[in-house]
């Protein structure tokens, strides 16, 4: 049967390998993706339409999130922390001298800060690390040394609401407006249709009015999603003059009722006149050859792959409309 699985694997142009939580999150995580990685390497099934590794990510929205900054070792709108231009430029967009220096620490290395009483404060929104993440007994004990935990949540009950100290109601995917996106970049309008319950109200509503009590009102002020994402699509142009990928910048100026009618749309979107920036490496174009060096798979043929120049693997169509803002 393997044997059958790697001839089906090595012969077909395009395969689709998608892997996820179980395969990153184990004890040889690593090890695991790039064995994913190298065979499609292997085989030239990579870097053309239909084919290449696909890790689907765990967590909500986790590329909108990703997108908007929400890791700490990244800026928003994809900008580079090792990129001093680009650092100043947020910094001067968001008028904030006091920007973070250098990245965060990561979610691993948070929780064991935690653990070790150098975390005061954690505010957890849409997650429940107490049970995703890797090693949750030590989790849970870090979160217990938290003097202040807050969780956001939309549940009265889950391991990490239970550890909290500060309990806010959050709306859930049904009750909020906003934007999610998919893997394969596509932003999608997210539209409430049931009312908010009780108190409960945005993640972004909480953030602003806490930053307002904190002394930072004006810099928070949105009137709601399609502002926040405004200023997602502004930010992801100051890489400029610098091709960059992640392109909403074609998207800053939407008024609320292009926002509130906007169609699922794929990145980049360059402004008008402007390219977008390239997505991959050149596709690879599979030439069948006798495999040579030690690398070959037991009992088959083994395919070789060359760079050779193709048609663009995405192209963007200026007359498509789309935009990727975060307001959940």
């Amino acid at each position: 049967m393997l044997t059958t699985f790697f001839a089906w694997f090595a012969a077909t142009p395009r395969t689709v390998t998608l892997f996820s939580q179980g395969a990153n999150q184990s004890s040889s995580g690593t090890d695991k993706a790039n064995a994913i990685i190298n065979c499609h390497l292997l085989t030239g099934s990579i870097g053309q339409p239909g084919a290449g590794p696909f890790s689907v990510t765990g967590q909500p929205n986790a590329m909108g999130g990703r997108e908007v900054g929400a890791l700490a070792t990244t800026l928003a709108g994809h900008l580079d922390w090792d990129n001093p231009a680009e650092v100043e430029a947020l910094r001067g967009f968001w008028q904030a001298p006091s920007l973070a220096a250098g990245p965060g620490l990561k979610a691993v290395e948070l929780f064991q800060a935690a653990g070790e009483g150098r975390i005061g404060a954690l505010w957890i929104m849409a997650t429940n690390p107490a049970v995703s993440l890797p090693d949750a007994a030590a989790v849970r004990a870090a979160m217990r040394r938290v003097p202040c935990l807050v969780v956001s949540e939309c549940v009265r009950e889950s391991d990490t609401v239970d550890l909290a100290r500060i309990r806010l109601p959050a709306l859930g995917w049904g009750e909020k407006e906003g934007t999610v996106t998919n893997s394969e970049r596509v932003i999608s309008r997210q539209r409430g249709f049931r009312p908010a319950p009780g108190e409960a109200r945005p993640d972004w509503w909480a953030v602003a009015e806490v930053a307002a009590r904190l002394g930072w009102g004006e810099a928070f002020a949105w009137e709601g999603p399609a502002a926040i994402f405004r200023e997602h699509a502004a930010v992801t142009a100051l890489a400029r003059p610098a091709a960059r990928a992640f392109d909403l910048s074609g998207l800053a100026g939407l008024t609320d009722a292009d926002y509130g009618t906007l169609p699922p749309t794929r990145w980049p979107v360059a402004r008008p006149g402007e390219a977008g920036g390239r997505l991959s490496p050149r596709p690879l174009r599979r030439h069948p050859q006798p495999p040579t060096g030690p690398c070959h798979l037991p009992g088959i043929s083994a395919a070789a792959a060359d760079w050779a120049p193709a048609r663009p693997v995405a192209q963007h169509d200026p007359h498509r409309r789309g935009t990727a803002a975060h307001g959940p």
